[in-house]
C-alpha cells in the first residue's frame, strides 16, 4: 500500500515537474565566466587535496550566484603546477543553507532578470554541470512557482527538476512533495494581484 502511495506521489511529481519547468529559465550565462569569492570566519585548505572548508557565516558570490551556509567545502580539480585547477563542487551545509541565481529569462511586468532560490540543510552546487542537489527540506522559488521535497535535483541548464520525499534508514520519509505553480502571466499584463506588491 505505502509503495504504490511512493510510486502514485512520484507519477505526479513528474508531471508536476514538467509543467514547472518551462517557467524556471536557465542561469545567466555570464555567471560562470566571473571569478568566485569566498568570505567565511574561518578556512582550512588542503592544497593538494584540493579541498577546502570555510566555516562561520559563508558567502560565496559567482556573478549573480549568491549561496550563504555555515559552512561550505569546495572541491577543486585539474593540473595545480600548471594552474589550471577549477572548481568542481561546492557542498553548503546550514540551517538552512540558501542559494540564489539572476536567470536569463525576464520578468514581463518590469524587463529585469528573473531570480530563482533555493534552499535546505544540504546544497550540493556541481559547477561545472550547473547542477543543484537539495537535501533535508528542499525547496525552490521563482517568480511565484514553488517546489518543495525531501530531495531536489535541479539542473539549470537542462531546466529539469527531479524531487523525492527520500527515505531515512529504508524507510519512507512521511513528507510529501509539493507544488505550486502560478499561470502564466501575459507580457502586456501589468496588472498585480490584489494586496500583492510588484
Amino acid at each position: 500500500m505505502l509503495q504504490q502511495k511512493i510510486k502514485r506521489d512520484i507519477r505526479w511529481l513528474w508531471l508536476c515537474s514538467c509543467l514547472f519547468l518551462p517557467g524556471i529559465g536557465a542561469a545567466m550565462t555570464s555567471d560562470k565566466e566571473q571569478p568566485i569569492t569566498i568570505e567565511a570566519d574561518r578556512v582550512d585548505i588542503d592544497d593538494k587535496k584540493g579541498v577546502s572548508v570555510y566555516q562561520g557565516k559563508v558567502r560565496v558570490t559567482q556573478g549573480s550566484m549568491v549561496m550563504t551556509a555555515d559552512t561550505v567545502t569546495t572541491y577543486a580539480v585539474g593540473d595545480k603546477q600548471a594552474k589550471q585547477r577549477e572548481m568542481e563542487k561546492m557542498v553548503a551545509v546550514g540551517v538552512p543553507a540558501h542559494f540564489r541565481q539572476l536567470l536569463d529569462t525576464k520578468e514581463p511586468r518590469t524587463g529585469k532578470n528573473e531570480e530563482m532560490r533555493a534552499r535546505a540543510q544540504r546544497i550540493d552546487y556541481f559547477a561545472k554541470e550547473e547542477r543543484l542537489v537539495l537535501q533535508g527540506g528542499g525547496y525552490i522559488w521563482k517568480e511565484g512557482n514553488e517546489f518543495s521535497g525531501n530531495t531536489i535535483e535541479y539542473h539549470l541548464v537542462d531546466e529539469t527538476v527531479k524531487a523525492a520525499t527520500g527515505q531515512a534508514g529504508g524507510v519512507a520519509a512521511p513528507e510529501r512533495v509539493h507544488a505550486i505553480i502560478q499561470p502564466r502571466r501575459k507580457k502586456n499584463d501589468a496588472s498585480v494581484p490584489e494586496g500583492k506588491t510588484p
